[in-house]
């Protein structure tokens, strides 16, 4: 019996690293497909406005499937669910980049969407399922490596962007001798274009998004053994339970559940909220008047990923002394400050652009 608690056990913390894998792998993709939307205007061969409808599209199809998951989960094995819909989303994450159809993007964008608020609702709730008291560091975790991907993923695609050198402004004070000619004040612009390459880092995304969730459906499998061999030996060792104390338990692990779903529920309207400022930040770093190249763009969201990071950590430390209602409303006057600085000066200053992102 002893044996068959310490391979559960073990098989519960290879689930959570699954999780926390899952998670990062996301964040990977979301955070990775901000800095790409001017390559999506080329290899789909249409304007910024359709491209970036997508985004709206993902933050619909993650809205709906946030609550959706409530439901699904409650319902179903919630790490198989989690497993397969992580498997849609790397398939699409293939597909998106790898043909040039608007219907097959915006498709795609909408069932990545989808399936993030799905798994997302779901990480926390089997986290919490899994290490019942013991859950926060592991939830903690699953935090850290959402805000890791932040900081990695614009490294991590910016390699691969196309890459359209422009020397503008080249005016002569005077006049430029060309084959017995005179030209005056003539601006030349030299660009040398190279094509964009996102499909592999996004392919690369895809394919540890299948490869975990097919690898953590045969972790399933094979808990769900283990599981009813102890559940067996458990039986023989107590079978002093009466039926009206596994009645109570399972109505409180019922309540539980609930109470876990709602907070999966209150952490994904926050970080839908969050992405959306996130994706109105890219758009002011690329289309604003300031014009940033996408090179420089992904560098500075990068850096304000770190930033986050950081933050993140000293909140992680000022919650010891604050009141939750108090970190909420400092959390709340943080959001809103910045967001008045980024719609009044954000898309014209670059300082305030940084300022507001940072708040």
């Amino acid at each position: 019996m002893e044996k068959t608690k310490n391979t559960i056990d073990k098989v519960r913390l290879i689930k959570t690293v699954l999780l926390i894998l899952f998670m990062f792998y996301q964040g990977m993709f979301i955070n990775g497909f901000y800095g790409t939307l001017l390559d999506f205007t080329e290899i789909l061969d249409t304007h910024i406005e359709y491209v970036s409808l997508g985004l709206s599209l993902r933050c619909l199809g993650s809205c709906i499937g946030c609550f959706a998951g409530a439901f699904i989960f409650n319902r179903c094995d919630r790490f198989m669910a989690c497993a397969l819909f992580l498997s849609a989303e790397g398939i699409a994450s293939i597909l998106i980049t790898t043909s040039h159809y608007l219907i097959i993007y915006y498709s795609s964008l909408f069932v990545i969407g989808f399936s993030t608020g799905a798994v997302e609702t779901g990480l926390y709730v089997i986290v919490a399922d899994l290490w019942k008291d013991k859950s926060k560091p592991f939830i903690q975790s699953i935090d850290f490596s959402d805000i890791l991907s932040m900081i990695v993923a614009p490294l991590f695609v910016r390699p691969f962007l196309s890459h359209d050198e422009a020397f503008d402004d080249l005016d002569f004070a005077d006049t430029v001798p060309l084959h017995n000619q005179t030209v005056s004040n003539t601006t030349f612009v030299i660009e040398a274009h190279n094509p964009s390459r996102i499909w592999i880092p996004f392919t690369v995304i895809g394919l540890m998004m299948v490869s975990s969730s097919i690898l953590a459906s045969f972790l399933q499998c094979y808990s769900h053994k283990e599981t009813k061999q102890s559940q067996n030996c458990e039986e023989k060792c107590n079978n002093e339970n009466t039926i009206k104390n596994q009645e109570k338990e399972n109505e409180a692990e019922k309540q539980q559940e609930k109470v876990d779903i709602m907070k999966g529920i209150e952490e994904q309207i926050i970080r839908k909220y969050e992405i959306s400022v996130t994706a109105i930040c890219c758009l002011m770093v690329f289309f604003g008047n300031a014009m940033f190249s996408k090179s420089k763009g992904l560098i500075m969201f990068s850096a304000l990923c770190g930033i986050m990071a950081i933050t993140s950590f000293v909140s992680l430390l000022i919650a010891i002394k604050l009141k939750p209602i108090q970190m909420l409303l400092i959390y709340l006057s943080f959001l809103i400050t910045g967001d008045i600085v980024l719609l009044s000066f954000g898309s014209h200053s670059e300082p305030f652009l940084w300022l507001g992102a940072i708040l």
